[in-house]
């Protein structure tokens, strides 16, 4: 299952009682082995790289790159990829997270791989983010932010290092839920 829509937006946030709960659940979809995805959904500045590439047959990975997106914004202040377009939207990510290696671009849709872009290198994550974030944090950011699906941390490991490392607390329904939506 796929929530498919990811965005502060979309996340109810009672600071009072620190509960953060997820809505619109519109374009959630259970997945059906052989059925085709669609590919145009999730918001812009959200959307995984292999669903600007058109890709239909992805996997939860992709709500972990919309969540990557979310956790980079409430760093920064401001979007990490603000693209005006798809196509603009790619080269916002490129600009972060260099171009990707012909392995890379065949994991996010295989018939991409002969496309030529021209070369330009990863910017370190430490020029990104305020000196003040921690080396965990970015190094979580940078998992989640994975141009490969496959090598994509899971939900239930992105939500083990908030427990143990900025001391969110979550309900065992939410493990539960991760540990069975998202793997």
């Amino acid at each position: 299952m796929t929530i498919s829509d990811i965005k502060p937006h979309n996340l109810l946030v009672d600071p009072l009682r620190h509960v953060l709960k997820l809505c619109d659940f519109g374009s959630a979809k259970a997945f059906v082995k052989g059925e085709p995805n669609v590919a145009y959904i999730c918001s812009r500045f959200y959307r995984a790289p292999e669903l600007i590439f058109g890709c239909t047959d992805y996997t939860t990975a992709i709500d972990v790159w919309s969540a990557g997106c979310v956790f980079a914004e409430l760093l920064l202040g401001s979007p990490i990829f603000p693209g005006s377009s798809a196509p603009d939207q790619l080269v916002e990510i490129i600009k972060v997270l260099g171009t990707p290696n012909r392995d890379q671009l065949k994991s996010l849709k295989p018939a991409n791989e002969e496309f030529r872009y021209p070369t330009i290198p990863a910017r370190p994550w430490t020029s990104i983010f305020r000196a003040s974030t921690t080396a965990d944090t970015i190094d979580i950011v940078n998992q989640m932010l994975e141009y490969v699906p496959e090598k994509r941390v899971t939900a239930i490991n992105v939500s083990f290092f908030l427990i143990c490392n900025i001391g969110v607390t979550f309900s065992m329904s939410w493990l539960g839920l991760c540990s069975s939506f998202f793997q």
